[in-house]
């Protein structure tokens, strides 16, 4: 049809699908929100993309169908000039006010499945409505915004985001620790909010990340969070294994519900970080110092990635006691890292040595090596002579 259309009324062929889409779209009513494809299915509902109504142009399916129809219902009359000049015009009215109704708001609708089991049915959607009211609760840029719900519908609209998720769009940072940082310190910010609200995500990944039109980082995808110390035991199982196997601590594995903290989270996000600087998509466990997953041999010429190790250090971790305890504290040392790289910063080892240009004389330059093991150093510069000297440090600071 769209090339009837196309070639017999000169519109666009983006204008003939339009009038395909509205002659096949799913007109069930969701307070004005229209069905237009399906996004993604899952075991407990399906989430489409979906367009408002409401105020905008909109084409009755009558009319919508009898565009269709009028291709032969046009051809048949005898005054096929005139014939033809007023089809030309029906269509074009139509196109318009389709075309129209494709810039209203669109969002992503999330709706629960018809569930038989009535005990099955009702934890659903009990974590639906938990889901509604923690967006509900927490307003930030990086956290996605609920536009319309009715839980006890079984359905709620959030925002869509055209440019998808950060599962597809991985090597926009690699190499690039620093913009890697700055991305992905809003997200941060937005997960402390959650945690100082009691809350925990638990499915933190790139593929529940969207990217924004501006290019900001947007998490979303609520069906897990919990707030540990006010969960509904009717809503989890006490021992359940929630989120993606891959990006959770082994630590949570089995645990009781009441148990889970917001270092859970802290774990998903270090490995949403080494996603973003590494360009990869998976991570195995906590092994990010193997051989396969070790950005400072992925990047060897680069040196800012012994900044991200220094990070996954306290997050990537096997061990809970090893793990920082929330969002807020990997967030102080995000802000630590990005202000050193900011001004040239290097995380030092104990073998490294390296030049600095003489602040006296501002010609000659003399060679550090780390005065580490409690011993003062004193060096001079290799033009005028002066001496500087550098205290000896009995334990670890910028450096591994």
């Amino acid at each position: 049809m769209g090339e009837t259309l196309t070639q017999f009324v000169g519109v666009s062929e983006d204008g003939a699908r339009a009038i395909m889409r509205f002659s096949m779209a799913d007109r069930t009513n969701f307070n004005g929100w229209e069905k237009l494809d399906s996004r993604g299915k899952g075991g407990q509902g399906e989430v489409f993309r979906v367009r408002k109504g409401g105020d905008s142009p909109a084409v009755s399916v009558d009319r919508g169908m009898d565009a269709i129809r009028g291709c032969a219902a046009y051809a048949s009359r005898p005054d096929r000039e005139t014939a033809g000049r007023e089809f030309v015009s029906f269509i074009r009215d139509i196109v318009r006010e389709v075309a129209a109704g494709d810039r209203a708001p669109l969002g992503a609708l999330k709706m629960l499945h018809t569930i038989e089991d009535q005990s099955a049915s009702e934890k659903a959607g009990g974590r639906m409505a938990q889901e509604v009211a923690a967006l509900n609760r927490f307003q930030h840029p990086s956290l996605v915004r609920i536009l319309e719900a009715k839980p006890d519908e079984r359905w709620f609209v959030m925002e869509y985001f055209d440019r998808g998720t950060l599962h597809g769009h991985l090597t926009r940072f690699r190499g690039d620790v620093l913009s890697s940082l700055r991305a992905f310190r809003p997200l941060l910010e937005a997960v402390a909010e959650l945690h100082k609200g009691g809350y925990v995500h638990r499915d933190i990944k790139p593929a529940n990340v969207f990217i924004a039109d501006d290019g900001h980082l947007v998490l979303g995808d609520f069906g897990l969070v919990i707030n540990p110390g006010a969960a509904d035991p009717r809503l989890t199982d006490t021992y359940e294994n929630v989120g993606s196997r891959d990006w959770m601590p082994g630590w949570a594995m089995g645990v009781r519900m009441d148990d889970v903290k917001p270092n859970f989270d802290v774990f998903s996000l270090g490995k949403l970080l080494w996603s973003m600087v590494s360009g990869k998509p998976f991570l195995r466990l906590w092994y990010f110092l193997e051989p396969e997953f070790d950005l400072e041999r992925m990047f060897a010429s680069e040196p800012a990635v012994r900044w991200a190790t220094r990070i996954f250090r306290k997050c990537i971790v096997e061990r809970e006691a090893d793990c920082l305890n929330d969002a807020g504290e990997l967030l102080m040392l995000v802000d630590e890292t990005i202000g050193a790289l900011r001004i040239g910063g290097q995380v030092l080892r104990k073998k490294d040595g390296f030049h600095l240009r003489c602040n006296v004389c501002g010609l000659g330059s003399f060679y550090v090596k780390i005065p580490y093991g409690g011993e003062d150093t004193v060096v001079f510069c290799d033009n005028c002579g002066h001496g500087f000297s550098f205290r000896g440090v009995k334990e670890k600071v910028g450096w591994e």
